[in-house]
């Protein structure tokens, strides 16, 4: 019942900060998928699929001009798209709040 839950506010929302447990909850990032992946069309069966990322092992963020903006850490690096620049920043901040990573990186492209 919980992931049924999450899945739906994903869809709704975008992204979950779970604080019980400091971790970010996201769409499954479609973007890291190969050629082969994508051929095999395994991005139908990943679209409902949410990734769990912990808050801890996030050490940037770099925003991109637009609606983009980019976390790095342990696990990598990971874009998150919104629909506009209001929401994109929301989340920027609300990240801030949660992190130790104050200041995002804005190379204007």
């Amino acid at each position: 019942m919980k992931k049924m839950a999450e899945r739906i506010a994903i869809e709704y929302f975008g992204i979950i900060f779970n604080d019980n447990d400091r971790t970010m909850i996201l769409p499954a990032d479609l973007g890291n998928m190969g050629l082969g992946d994508w051929l095999r069309l395994k991005f139908l069966s990943r679209m409902g699929e949410q990734d769990s990322i912990d808050i801890r092992k996030i050490s940037n963020i770099t925003r991109e001009k637009g609606v983009n903006f980019y976390i790095h850490g342990d696990f990598g690096s990971r874009r998150i798209n919104f629909s506009n620049k209001q929401k994109r920043d929301e989340c920027i901040s609300a990240l801030q709040v949660r992190t130790r990573v104050k200041g995002a990186r804005d190379y204007g492209y």
